[in-house]
């Protein structure tokens, strides 16, 4: 299986900590944010990685780099995206294509959670599963998900009712590569609608047009947090502690 980690966003609301890396190589405690999401990975005997990289593309050549020589037995492979400035996040989706041809998961780079979450995904039987909090309290800035009556999901995007939404979306999700072809078709006729969109809106296509079902795990009370702001990387610091 391999690992899809999303790291090409600009972080502004983080600058100026983020003028020249991404979030993802901010620290928390002792390690960065990356180095928390490989070696929780790591723990689950992933070894194969994919880092979608744009902003501050050197300073991951560097970690990575580094990161690799401490751990032989791993494969880091930073993609480029070039587009990272100008685009949404599905398009840097889309740079990671070669990575459908197996199993893989997604990861977003800016979100940290407890190592249990992770293996409760790989361990879960259904080979499309995505993450949700069903705990937290939502509001507008969340990706929320809705679920029918058969625990699937219907429908991905912030603008759900926080009220009627089942949870969060908290940025892992793991999908077959029996997907690939339609996952492919999604993310064209997608981003050729809209290249500003976010990856979840071309598993919205994927689910509603394809015919893909794709069911939640869920966190209960795992802890876990997205890391978008000053406020959320020093609660971030704190959470760390629960994990």
């Amino acid at each position: 299986m391999r690992t899809i980690i999303m790291a090409a966003g600009a972080s502004r609301r983080l600058q100026p900590l983020t003028d020249t890396i991404p979030k993802t190589l901010l620290k928390l405690g002792e390690k960065t944010i990356l180095a928390r999401i490989l070696d929780t990975a790591r723990e689950q005997s992933l070894t194969h990685f994919d880092i979608v990289t744009g902003h501050g593309h050197p300073a991951v050549e560097e970690f990575a780099a580094e990161y690799q020589t401490a751990h032989p037995d791993i494969n880091i492979n930073l993609i480029y995206n070039d587009q990272y400035d100008s685009t949404g996040n599905i398009v840097s989706l889309q740079y990671a294509n070669q990575a459908f041809d197996e199993d893989f998961l997604i990861v977003n780079s800016d979100t940290i959670f407890h190592a249990d979450i992770l293996k409760r995904l790989l361990d879960s039987n259904h080979p499309n599963a995505m993450v949700v909090d069903n705990v937290s309290q939502l509001g507008e800035e969340e990706m929320k998900v809705l679920t029918d009556d058969k625990e699937a999901i219907t429908h991905i995007h912030k603008s759900l009712d926080p009220d009627s939404a089942t949870g969060e979306y908290i940025g892992i999700m793991k999908l077959s590569k029996d997907v690939k072809q339609k996952l492919l078709n999604s993310l064209d006729q997608t981003i050729n609608k809209d290249n500003s969109l976010y990856y979840e809106d071309a598993l919205q296509h994927l689910i509603t047009d394809n015919g893909i079902t794709i069911h939640p795990v869920y966190t209960d009370s795992l802890p876990s947090m997205e890391i978008d702001t000053p406020e959320d990387l020093d609660d971030a610091g704190k959470l760390i502690l629960e994990m």
